[in-house]
């Protein structure tokens, strides 16, 4: 099978087809209806992403690296736990900050553009 690899319609059955779709998904096609048969057609190229969608996966990147941050800073301020969870949650804390600079460099590299 191929790309342009045509199943007329009167000879397809349940497994021709199937062996056509596990085709196309492992080779980066898909299954057009072309009237009397059917057609193996190459997917188009995903697009790039725009620097807007670029710029909102890492906005939301740093979201959650605050939400993570705000949860380290209630345990540092929780007098209830260990002073070795407490550590913990400063380390953790300390490399979200440095993952979030890392992410506005990349959104400003961006914006640059």
């Amino acid at each position: 099978m191929n790309v342009g690899y045509k199943l007329y319609k009167d000879k397809v059955n349940n497994k021709s087809y199937a062996d056509m779709a596990v085709w196309c998904n492992n080779n980066n096609a898909h299954i057009e209806d072309k009237g009397d048969y059917f057609e193996v057609v190459e997917n188009e190229p995903a697009a790039e992403p725009t620097t807007q969608e670029k710029v909102f996966e890492l906005e939301k990147q740093i979201e959650n690296i605050n939400m993570t941050m705000v949860r380290d800073l209630l345990i540092i301020a929780d007098d209830e736990q260990t002073t070795e969870k407490k550590q913990e949650a400063k380390q953790y804390l300390s490399q979200k900050k440095i993952q979030k600079n890392d992410l506005i460099g990349k959104i400003n590299k961006l914006r640059e553009v």
